[in-house]
């Protein structure tokens, strides 16, 4: 089986890059992505939920790419590889993905000289996605944790709570997660999941 759901040309302006003024002004960043699944499921019955809504993995990534700050492709990558191949809990409406291969390129950095990129594959059978407890009935997926910021995939159980400094970005990934203020809350009747991200310094 070789089904596949790709994004091509995904273009984004985010700071990434080790050098000082990387950090300061936003600079071109290109994806090309492909995600392996079984989409037989969702060709023959018409639900997307046995697929991957396209529309939803690009948010996902631009919310990762926009507010993490990255230093280098190679974090932002795996990043991104831990984020879509984690399992799915059934409020976000999307099949398990079995594989991902993604190019993560910086076309204007060496001022047309050459376009430097990155590229990686991961399985969701290989890879390594370390969890832990950040409250009671909160489980967070690690998808990047280094000195300079960490995201993850957070799990909250029905009612409950995570603190939360102003400075970590959050997109819900299902319904019951909203933050207010400070807090991060699952109001859901189910679990409910969402993305974090922001300086280690928090945890």
């Amino acid at each position: 089986m070789y089904d596949r759901v790709e994004l091509v040309d995904l273009k984004l302006d985010v700071i990434l890059g080790i050098l000082d003024r990387e950090q300061i002004t936003p600079q071109p960043l290109v994806i090309e992505l492909l995600m392996e699944l079984d989409l037989h499921e969702a060709g023959e019955h018409n639900r997307l939920d046995r697929s991957v809504d396209y529309a939803a993995v690009t948010e996902n990534i631009a919310f990762l790419a926009g507010n993490g700050r990255f230093k280098l492709l190679e974090t932002m990558a795996l990043a991104f590889a831990r984020m879509l191949l984690v399992a799915p809990i059934p409020g976000e409406g999307r099949a398990p993905i079995t594989a991902v291969s993604m190019t993560l390129r910086k076309p204007t950095i060496l001022e047309g000289r050459a376009i430097p990129g990155v590229s990686i594959r991961r399985t969701a059978a290989g890879i390594k996605i370390a969890t832990r407890e950040l409250a009671p009935g909160v489980r967070a997926d690690t998808l990047c944790e280094t000195d300079w910021n960490a995201a993850y995939r957070v799990r909250l159980d029905p009612g409950a709570t995570l603190a939360l400094p102003p400075h970590v970005a959050v997109k819900p990934l299902t319904e019951g997660p909203t933050r207010e203020g400070g807090t991060l809350r699952n109001d859901g009747e189910g679990v409910g999941a969402a993305l974090l991200i922001g300086h280690p310094a928090w945890l």
